[in-house]
């Protein structure tokens, strides 16, 4: 996961899919950056304060079962960079052109651009 220091969390929640019910924690000596909380039902909230590579794990166990559970680390990436752009991705056609105008604040020195690899889906 990757945020900045202006960036609040509505929510990441947890999931886990099965029949019974599950109980998230944080790992015994695990503790999330300040101004961040976390719920027994696996969501994260709040907004970060300070820049820095945060790692924590997470553990969700059985309901009624806690010897059932499994651990997981996150990491959280919380960087002074704010990227913006000067719209949304408009809908186009194949072979249609898009001008999309990007923007980056917070950067001390020289910012290089690169694409992420990403896999999309035909709509429908």
């Amino acid at each position: 996961m990757n945020d900045t220091t202006v960036n609040t969390y509505t929510s990441w929640c947890g999931y886990a899919s099965g029949a019974p019910s599950f109980v998230w924690s944080m790992n015994p000596g695990s503790t999330l950056p300040t101004g961040l909380t976390f719920s027994s039902s696996g969501c994260i909230n709040g907004t970060p304060t300070a820049v820095k590579v945060y790692r924590f794990l997470i553990r969700a166990a059985e309901d009624g079962n806690p010897s059932n559970y499994s651990v997981r680390e996150l990491i959280l990436n919380v960087t002074p960079l704010q990227l913006t752009a000067n719209s949304g991705i408009p809908w186009n056609n194949v072979n249609g052109s898009v001008n999309l105008s990007l923007t980056v604040t917070g950067a001390t020195g020289a910012v290089s651009w690169s694409l992420a690899p990403v896999t999309l889906s035909r709509p429908g």
